[in-house]
């Protein structure tokens, strides 16, 4: 018996030589890569000189095809790249004022983070209703938000990301805000960027899957989704350049969005055990800065009484995917269908970390780690909002790379993701770049005629929904309550403005869930013994380092 040999933690899908030849790191299949070798690659080379197993029983018929993938992915027209791009920025760049004044205006979780930072600078509790509304109901100008009728946008963040926004809560908040959406734009595209370094497909193929989900509708509303998932791909990319220390930090940084990066956290420390110390420091750090930044009272609410209050007043929200949204439709009481969502989350937490390790057990990519419980908590769990669905884009775009089985799962799961279906049937706008990204998408893992097919059916389906959707809100009015938590009157505008139980609100939802499921499917499916090649793979490094 041949000696079985751990995956180089090399900075692609395998071991890539000068001329762009490689061998797939999950089923060792040569393939034409779909990106030139890179100094990344170059470097990681030096570092790693692992080999792979390869199966004796690949189909010929699914080797052609994949590489045929690999050529439309590799050999686009970069006319048409730039093409598309721009007239994706310029349909979103002239929507969003519409959207503003339509709808909901700018940036509105991007207010509330702000005015929780100055609220604590100020030492008073970030969490209430009368100090938060004293800021937010200040005008700052067109688009930007700024609440009234006692209604305020609560701030569901531990202390440690509040305090992250003390910088900018002492500038101006139309500055404030400016900065705030350079920060995320750039989080964005960084995110592009390593994502196209993680998977070996072309940046604009990236971008045409990520544009929507990742930043437009993060954008809108100003949340910090686009910079946990930066620091998600930072922390897989890391990973696989041996980089533990560093990989640490970034899921440390993660956690400005912590249902998304706690089941990352434990993934690391059980499967990555060189990443421990760091990950340890990293969280004591947090820790200390909320109780130094809050004090211990505050925070003991924080974990008592906001974030079981947040969930109960987004029940109805339109853009929630959580189960207790879908168990308190069905008739559940706001508090029995809390207690379910949270035991999803960590049934989805727990089978995210073990899927995650069995995939790096059988010789696969380590940025697994990362990719895979972030994926899967996004299903279910207490409170998901639709700008989090994002963080299974990375797990979905790697998938659909492979070789293997469950690739047209995850193909799929990526058309269905890169459309925020529920966010473009709403305002209406953003159709035309929906379609853009579905054909790119399509056309490029699927072929010309059945992209066309797809894309078709999207436009349809988007505009049926957009039609069948109602708009229509009423102006929601709270009483005064100034020690009440924020939840309290957040509760009546969800009520009176983003709640809808209609149909077309389901549907909507539905294509994202059932994304989703393809998405774990597909996952589930890899993790599983290869019964093709009869090897249960290689084991990860060991514990004791």
């Amino acid at each position: 018996m041949g000696e079985e040999r751990r995956p180089a933690l090399d900075g692609g899908d395998g071991v890539v030589d000068r001329v762009g030849q490689g061998r797939d790191l999950e089923g060792g299949l040569d393939v034409h890569l779909i990106k030139r070798d890179t100094p990344g690659h170059r470097r990681s080379k030096r570092r790693a000189s692992a080999t792979y197993p390869r199966s004796e029983n690949i189909d010929p018929d699914r080797e052609q095809r994949m590489n045929e993938v690999i050529q439309r992915l590799r050999s686009a027209n970069p006319a048409l790249m730039v093409a598309v791009t721009a007239l994706m920025v310029l349909a979103v760049a002239f929507s969003i004022p519409r959207f503003a004044m339509r709808q909901s205006p700018w940036m509105i979780d991007f207010k509330a983070f702000y005015c929780a930072a100055t609220t604590a600078t100020q030492r008073d509790d970030p969490y209430l209703q009368q100090p938060l509304y004293d800021c937010e109901s200040k005008s700052t100008g067109p688009f930007l938000v700024h609440t009234r009728n006692h209604i305020v946008v609560p701030a569901p963040l531990p202390g440690y990301a509040i305090a992250a926004f003390v910088p900018l809560s002492l500038l101006p908040y139309r500055m404030a805000a400016g900065v705030w959406a350079l920060v995320l734009i750039g989080a964005f595209v960084l995110s592009v960027h390593v994502l196209s370094l993680l998977t070996g497909i072309e940046r604009w193929v990236v971008f045409s899957a990520s544009f929507l989900p990742l930043i437009v509708f993060p954008l809108a509303a100003g949340n910090p989704a686009p910079i946990s998932i930066c620091a998600i791909s930072l922390c897989a990319l890391w990973l696989r350049h041996e980089r533990y220390a560093l990989a640490a930090a970034a899921a440390t940084v993660a956690m400005i969005e912590p249902h998304l990066a706690l089941p990352i956290v434990i993934s690391l420390a059980l499967w990555a055990p060189r990443s421990r110390p760091v990950l340890m420091i990293g969280i004591l750090a947090l820790a200390a800065l909320s109780f130094a930044f809050l004090g211990l009272s505050e925070n003991v609410e924080y974990m008592t009484r906001v974030l079981p209050a947040q969930t109960a007043a987004e029940l109805r929200h339109i853009f929630q995917f959580s189960l207790s949204a879908v168990l308190y439709a069905f008739g559940l009481s706001a508090t029995a269908a809390a207690h379910y969502g949270e035991l999803s989350y960590l049934v989805m937490a727990l089978l995210g970390i073990l899927v995650a390790g069995r995939l790096y057990a059988n010789g696969r990519d380590p940025a697994y780690l990362v990719f895979a419980p972030a994926a899967f908590v996004v299903l279910g769990g207490p409170y998901m909002h639709a700008d989090q669905i994002a963080a299974a884009i990375p797990l979905a775009l790697v998938l659909s790379t492979k070789t293997e089985q469950g690739r047209l799962l995850a193909v799929l799961a990526l058309l269905l993701l890169a459309v925020p279906w529920e966010f473009v049937a709403f305002t209406g706008d953003p159709i035309i770049v929906a379609t853009l990204a579905v054909l790119v998408l399509a056309c490029c893992f699927l072929g010309m005629r059945l992209g066309l097919v797809l894309t078709v059916i999207a436009t349809l389906a988007l505009v049926l929904l957009n039609v069948w959707l109602p708009h229509t809100g009423t102006l929601a009015h709270a009483t005064g309550q100034p020690r009440a938590l924020a939840e309290a009157s957040w509760t009546i505008e969800v009520a009176a403005t983003y709640s809808h139980g209609s149909a077309a609100a389901w549907w909507s939802r539905a294509l994202t869930w059932v994304g989703l499921i393809l998405l774990l499917w597909s996952a589930i499916s890899r993790a599983l013994p290869s019964r093709r090649s009869g090897t249960h793979g290689v084991q990860p490094e060991a514990t004791s380092g």
